[in-house]
């Protein structure tokens, strides 16, 4: 079984196809630099042989050894990615990125920085370690992308968030070329961090709304529920669906968040633990849109009784480009569990077909269980393309523009707007 591609796989899917490449050549002898056999925007791989000025160095490139001007701190030995920035009058390179690994040695990071020529800052270290989790090799205009990522956002968006989940946060609307704002951010933060981020706000809203006086709309959550015990697995596979017609988990917390009936400090408090939650159903549905347009991907997060708790695993879809018009065939998946003492439980696939012919290893029977009652239902819903039942329906406070990209390698020139 083949894996699929990931999220986050683009930029490190086409760094590793030029490495792999590359390592195959062998570098002939010194060249004169004439008649260079390199075309500009091409991306190749060099080591550097000898520094002759801070501007100027003798570089070993898959077509032989030549002398490039470039900028930065390079020193002799230097194995990196460049890219041609011109070939004439003379070669011009630019540094482009740079594997973690060489030779068999781990870089560490002060040496990254300094041979992508970023600064030795905390904050770029940071996102060297996390880079070196999510790629191979590192782009400088990746780590680039992320470092200005952060500035585009209020700080009070990050409460309660690790470092490593921001960056997570901002590659992903890097990777799938969506606008980044502090209304996106906000809308979808929680289903690019997946089943975690959900379990954890539904427990302390739980939790909070046990310590308050049971309105009506307090008691129709759990209420809510204690039905979706005995609710079918259609129900709870689309447990975060919006639907206006119908009772639902949205439906519900909107309530508890407009009407709540409670004192202003309290009606404060439980609106700060709904909203996450409402953002996170909208952001599913959101995400959902766009991949029915693009190749991003769906997101789906299922409820599961674990131990009368309520957890989640997610579902990712990933459309492929393929001439099969095959429904059943139209998808790689990506089952996750992200959650408690279950973390970094993942099963992967090819083909909607095979998404029955799973072996399932998990330490949560409860998980295990859950997926094969599952899994038929499920695959009928894919099939039958289920996945945007109610489209828009919520338009609501904030704007915002989300602009999406068809594929990394062919963007296309279209803008959607969507206000929600």
């Amino acid at each position: 079984m083949n894996t699929p591609l990931e999220i986050g796989a683009g930029t490190n899917a086409i760094t590793n196809q030029f490495q792999k490449k590359y390592e195959m050549y062998r570098p002939s002898s010194v060249s004169k630099n004439k008649n260079i056999q390199l075309r500009q925007g091409e991306i190749v791989q060099g080591k550097i042989l000898k520094i002759y000025s801070q501007k100027e160095a003798e570089v070993r490139l898959p077509i032989g050894d030549l002398k490039a001007e470039f900028s930065g701190k390079l020193k002799p030995g230097d194995t990196l990615f460049f890219k041609v920035d011109s070939v004439s009058p003379s070669l011009v390179l630019k540094i482009y990125a740079v594997s973690q690994k060489i030779a068999g040695r781990i870089l560490d990071n002060k040496e990254i920085l300094r041979i992508l020529d970023l600064p030795d800052e905390d904050i770029f270290n940071e996102i060297i370690e996390f880079s070196k989790s999510k790629n191979l090799v590192i782009s400088k205009i990746d780590v680039l992308n992320v470092y200005n990522g952060l500035k585009l956002i209020d700080s009070k968006s990050f409460e309660n968030l690790t470092l490593s989940d921001i960056f997570k946060i901002i590659s992903f609307f890097i990777d799938y070329s969506i606008e980044l704002n502090n209304n996106s951010f906000e809308k979808l933060k929680g289903n690019i961090l997946g089943a975690k981020f959900l379990e954890e706000r539904i427990e302390k809203l739980v939790e909070f709304l046990n310590t308050l006086p049971k309105t009506k709309a307090i008691e129709s959550i759990f209420n809510f529920f204690e039905k979706l015990e005995q609710s079918s697995n259609s129900e709870k596979i689309l447990f975060f669906n919006i639907n206006s017609k119908e009772t639902n988990f949205y439906s519900l917390l909107t309530d508890l968040f407009e009407k709540s009936g409670l004192p202003p400090i309290q009606e404060q408090l439980l609106q700060n633990s709904v909203k996450p939650l409402l953002n996170a159903i909208e952001g599913q549905l959101i995400l959902n849109l766009y991949a029915a347009l693009n190749y991003t991907p769906f997101f789906f997060l299922i409820p599961y009784l674990d131990k009368k708790k309520w957890r989640f695993y997610q579902l990712i879809l990933k459309k492929r480009k393929s001439k099969n018009n095959n429904k059943t065939s139209a998808f790689n998946f990506k089952i996750s569990l992200n959650s408690g003492h279950y973390d970094s439980t993942t099963i992967k696939g090819e083909d909607i077909e095979s998404i029955l012919d799973l072996e399932i290893f998990a330490e949560s029977p409860e998980f295990r269980n859950v997926l094969n009652e599952n899994l038929e239902e499920l695959k009928s819903i894919i099939i039958q393309n289920n996945f945007l039942p109610n489209k828009i329906e919520f338009l609501q406070n904030d704007e915002f523009k989300l602009n999406i990209a068809n594929d990394l390698s062919e963007p296309t020139k279209s803008n959607i707007s969507v206000v929600v």
